[in-house]
């Protein structure tokens, strides 16, 4: 029977990823745009699993911090969740439920 590893997912600050984005917006219509991942940025190779991670773990995790199933650290809290127009409101676990 196989069991689960917890990933092994280096923390990466906020501000760390905001340096593995480009962000593209379309001459006059500044309002829309979209991300695009640097392949490489500061001589290392960059990865969407740093971008998901600092998503939920804005804060680095300690050793006792909730993880998802999967093993990844969770540190984000409901109060900071700024949901599309329309969108409903739920609570955060219920949304990591659901993804993982």
């Amino acid at each position: 029977m196989k069991t689960k590893n917890a990933a092994v997912v280096p923390w990466h600050s906020p501000a760390e990823v905001m340096d593995m984005i480009y962000d593209v917006r379309e001459p006059g219509c500044e309002a829309v745009g979209y991300a695009l991942l640097r392949p490489r940025s500061r001589q290392s190779v960059n990865h969407v699993m740093a971008v998901f991670g600092s998503k939920l773990a804005p804060f680095k995790p300690e050793a006792d911090a909730p993880r998802t199933p999967c093993g990844l650290p969770v540190t984000a809290r409901d109060h900071r969740l700024i949901l599309a127009q329309g969108a409903p409101d739920t609570p955060l676990w219920r949304l990591l439920e659901i993804m993982i």
